[in-house]
């Protein structure tokens, strides 16, 4: 089990904006027992509750206009329970939902944190944010104002999965794509129930995650296909991935000794397995993946092709920037949507390998390894729907 070792460790986001304190369709009301916030807290005190294995660790957090570290990671169950009392009604001034900056800031508590960790959202509604509804400075973050890919990004480069939960009638646009790019689902609940269901199922989902590693073999062939299978009763599960291990940057493997072939299909490997343990990972769209390089550093992790032509290059100017590598050039290539096929091609009059082979233009499947300067990049068109 992928926890077993080193626990896990969860941070609970509440909404605290005010529209939590009405009932849970939506009326105001003077009843706090009848409102949406007092429900999430008693389903999150349940969830505290069922928390038993002594190496997980639990933070909590609340937001709206502001962000507030209510407690910051901690094996103490009590004291994370005791907090949830101390969340309270805001302000007029502090009733913003500012969803996309929470996220963007919960990344930051639990970097560096080791083990699997995850951030259970809750949230009655859209990102709000203050600066743009009120046209004057927000009283942290003045003018900035926070996107989705933003927070995105952050959570992907810490390895932090997003479980939202909608909780009431409104929904942000992105949370689904927020939750699925950094490995986690999106849910909905309607009433006290099935909140208390939601916080059990998504607790089961990352308690039951399996890390998977296996041992890469070098063929005399381009790729190798991997299927993994796993089978629990009625629910088998199956994923299958390809990776490329014969020629490496153009050289026949077996002319390279181990010390260079192990760490890179190791590197290799790993980001296959690591798309395989986040559970319910999904793109909306055909993205490219960037691995880091020995030498320079990515501007983005995960790239969405939602243009019909996408630049890479070495300038800031480029729609996707590889900064640090002197072989990397402005405009070096280009990734060309056609819509009557439907397929990608790359292009390049500068150095690009697809695969480990030179090409000047070469059209993409899913699972081709693109080398560009010293930085890999992985085209992935396997497309799916949200299944939550």
């Amino acid at each position: 089990n992928a926890t077993q070792g080193t626990g896990v460790s969860f941070l609970l986001m509440v909404d605290n904006s005010g529209s939590m304190y009405d009932t849970i369709d939506g009326t105001p009301t003077r009843n706090p027992e009848a409102t949406r916030i007092t429900a999430a807290k008693e389903a999150i005190g349940t969830f505290i509750d069922s928390m038993t294995n002594p190496k997980d660790r639990l933070g909590l957090s609340s937001f709206n206009t502001r962000y507030g570290r209510e407690v910051p990671l901690t094996a103490d169950r009590i004291r994370v329970s005791s907090s949830l009392g101390g969340i309270t009604r805001p302000e007029a001034e502090d009733a913003y939902t500012e969803l996309y900056a929470a996220l963007f800031t919960a990344s930051g508590d639990l970097a560096g944190t080791p083990g699997r960790r995850a951030i259970i959202v809750l949230s009655d509604g859209e990102n709000y944010p203050y600066f743009e509804r009120k046209g004057i400075p927000h009283p942290v973050h003045g003018e900035r104002t926070f996107t989705h890919a933003e927070s995105i990004l952050e959570l992907q480069r810490e390895g932090i999965s997003v479980f939202a939960i909608n909780f009431g009638r409104e929904k942000d646009r992105n949370l689904v794509e927020i939750a699925h790019q950094t490995g986690g689902l999106v849910f909905d609940a309607a009433n006290r129930d099935e909140l208390a269901s939601v916080y059990g199922e998504i607790k089961e989902r990352v308690l039951d995650e399996y890390l998977i590693e296996a041992r890469g073999l070098v063929h005399a062939t381009d790729s190798a296909r991997v299927r993994v299978e796993y089978v629990s009763g009625r629910t088998p599960a199956a994923a299958e991935r390809t990776y490329y291990a014969s020629n490496l940057f153009g050289v026949p493997a077996e002319r390279l000794g181990l010390p260079f072939i192990i760490p890179f299909l190791f590197a290799l490997l790993a980001g296959w397995l690591l798309s395989l343990i986040r559970a319910g990972r999904q793109s909306a769209v055909p993205n490219l993946m960037v691995l880091d390089s020995g030498r320079g550093t990515a501007s983005t992790r995960m790239f969405d092709l939602n243009k019909d032509v996408t630049v890479i290059g070495g300038s800031p100017k480029d729609d996707l920037t590889i900064s640090g590598s002197p072989t990397v050039t402005e405009s070096h290539a280009t990734v060309v949507f056609d819509r009557k096929t439907g397929s990608y091609t790359v292009a390049g009059d500068a150095a690009v390998t697809v695969n480990n082979r030179p090409v000047k233009k070469k059209t993409l499947k899913a699972g081709d390894v693109i080398r560009i300067g010293d930085s890999t990049i992985v085209f992935d068109d396997d497309v799916t729907k949200a299944s939550e």
